[in-house]
């Protein structure tokens, strides 16, 4: 019997078939009720053209909720690789090769496959977002109002016609939702609207 919560899982199974669905459910526990991330290996890629292999995941997205999608243009699954975007202000990270800060994505689950692994360089790397508000927790209580009550969101251009380009309400970083804390934090698109707001930031 395998542990409930082991961090990594090896996709032996048909993706069109049923045990999809145990592999879904694996990964919605361990996100949910475990380390909060599983590592899902050999998905299968080899062999398959492209969009087979975007059409695979995104079934595969489809038994663990409602697909979202992830910029202006509507992508349900995203290309992460270089485009030869210049790196600016309101440049999406996955569009250019340089390196994006630790972040949380808008989304109660958000996957990456490896498709072609870079030759050098292209590490992931995960953080708790659990463990860092328990670090306030017990070091820096007098901060969480401020975590609670958030910040102000850059949209990166990627407004309707009728919203404003900053959200016109504070996001917060910390937030619960009956006894499920939840977190939301890019600190690039903060900055970018306190730099818009021409609004600095406290000390604090």
């Amino acid at each position: 019997m395998q542990p409930r919560h082991q961090w990594a899982i090896d996709l032996h199974v048909d993706v069109a078939g049923p045990g999809i669905a145990r592999v879904a459910e694996h990964i919605r526990e361990s996100c949910r009720t475990g380390r909060g991330f599983t590592v899902v290996r050999n998905f299968p890629v080899k062999g398959y053209a492209e969009d087979d292999v975007r059409l695979m995941y995104w079934g595969l997205g489809k038994h663990l909720g409602t697909c979202v999608s992830q910029d202006i243009d509507c992508a349900l699954v995203a290309d992460v690789k270089e485009k030869g975007l210049a790196r600016g202000p309101l440049t999406r990270a996955y569009g250019s090769k340089h390196e994006t800060s630790l972040h949380v994505d808008a989304t109660d689950i958000v996957g990456l496959l490896g498709v072609r692994q870079a030759k050098t360089g292209a590490l992931s790397t995960l953080a708790s977002s659990v463990t860092v508000f328990n670090e306030f927790v017990e070091h820096h209580p007098e901060w969480l109002p401020a975590l609670f009550e958030g910040f102000h969101w850059d949209r990166k251009g990627e407004q309707a016609a009728w919203e404003a380009p900053i959200s016109p309400h504070k996001m917060p970083i910390f937030t619960w939702s009956g006894k499920q804390l939840s977190a939301r934090y890019n600190r690039s698109w903060i900055t970018s609207a306190s730099v818009r707001r021409n609004l600095p930031f406290t000390d604090d």
